[in-house]
């Protein structure tokens, strides 16, 4: 695990540097008040995350317990869910340690410096080994703030590469500037929610893209989705059948069928009637329409339809200039239809029911 360590530090060394790369045994020096518990941890404690270039999450297991690192620079919005810091130095000091021999970690200092403060140093006299504290090897990387996970307010997983992407959506969505107020909100508060689990990458691409047309489609199949789940939750009260069994029959299905009849059941089944009477007055050229349902369906669809189809032959719609608000009622739409879901499509949706 130490020569792993160095060797990542030594992956931030540019070309015109490596010469000055001493040729030395390196040791990390632990201190010895948590010495025991902290080498015990690093042997036995369970790691995954993800490095998006940008940021690190890991969650870890040791031992029954259950922890979440946060790249510090992002910890404050992760505390805003009560999740409190883990102050035990030998899991503090072991969690940076063991996401570096991992390869999750971001680092922090610059070529030069990690040749002076580090690779570039020569072993003392009569030693064989220069020794680092974890200390001095920490603070070469962006670190993570180390939370205990027993208030899981967000029912995070931690075997979940899933809910690692959550979290990201949380941090990354707080952290841009280009999203108005309103989608930050909603963004947030669908990341929050388990049953988001299955659509937190479209959620994420949604943040990512410049493209405001591919951005609806990024929400639109977050509908989608729920299309043979819906399907198999009706198959199963209809036929009296276990939820994985029903879902089994459906899941090769081509989703392209009756696309509109399954958009409708959707929001038929869980879309408030205020979010469905909201949108209508939004997008509806005509305000007396009765059927403030079927519109909303259709405006959804056409649109869908217009961006993803006119390549072939269809008319490009061009008309739309009113992003912002649509992304708003989209969002909103998705976060009253997920708070709605029947309990089988939520442990669908959760990861629960294995096909």
């Amino acid at each position: 695990m130490t020569t792993t360590i160095f060797s990542e530090i030594a992956s931030g060394v540019l070309d015109e540097h490596k010469e000055f790369i001493a040729n030395v045994k390196r040791q990390i020096f632990i201190d010895e008040a948590y010495k025991e518990c902290c080498c015990e941890f690093l042997k036995k404690a369970h790691i995954i995350g993800i490095n998006n270039n940008s940021l690190v999450i890991i969650f870890i297991e040791y031992n029954g317990q259950k922890f979440a690192g946060i790249d510090s620079r992002y910890a404050e919005i992760f505390e805003r869910y009560d999740y409190i810091l883990e102050e035990e130095p030998s899991i503090v000091v072991g969690c940076q340690l063991l996401s570096i021999s991992e390869k999750i970690y971001q680092l922090k200092a610059e070529s030069n410096q990690i040749i002076d403060n580090c690779l570039g140093l020569e072993a003392e006299s009569g030693k064989d080994s220069v020794f680092f504290s974890a200390g001095d090897i920490i603070d070469l990387i962006y670190g993570v703030s180390v939370f205990k996970m027993e208030n899981n307010e967000l029912e995070l997983c931690m075997q979940s590469r899933e809910d690692l992407m959550r979290v990201l959506l949380i941090l990354v969505v707080n952290a841009n500037a280009e999203l108005i107020e309103e989608c930050k909100d909603l963004l947030s508060a669908l990341a929050a929610k388990a049953v988001t689990r299955k659509i937190c990458n479209n959620l994420l691409d949604f943040t990512y893209i410049k493209d405001n047309k591919i951005k609806f489609l990024t929400l639109y199949q977050c509908v989608e989705f729920l299309f043979i789940p819906n399907q198999a939750y009706e198959f199963k009260v209809k036929y009296n059948m276990d939820i994985a069994e029903a879902l089994k029959l459906h899941i090769n299905e081509s989703l392209r069928r009756d696309e509109r009849g399954k958009v409708m059941a959707i929001l038929k089944n869980y879309a408030s009637k205020s979010i469905i009477q909201k949108f209508f007055m939004e997008v509806s050229g005509d305000k007396e329409k009765d059927n403030k349902l079927e519109e909303v369906k259709e405006w959804i669809y056409n649109l869908r339809c217009s961006i993803a189809h006119f390549r072939y032959g269809q008319t490009k719609d061009e008309s739309i200039n009113n992003w912002d608000n649509i992304f708003v009622l989209m969002l909103e739409l998705l976060n009253s239809i997920y708070d709605n879901i029947e309990q089988d499509v939520q442990d669908i949706c959760k990861g629960m029911v294995i096909v």
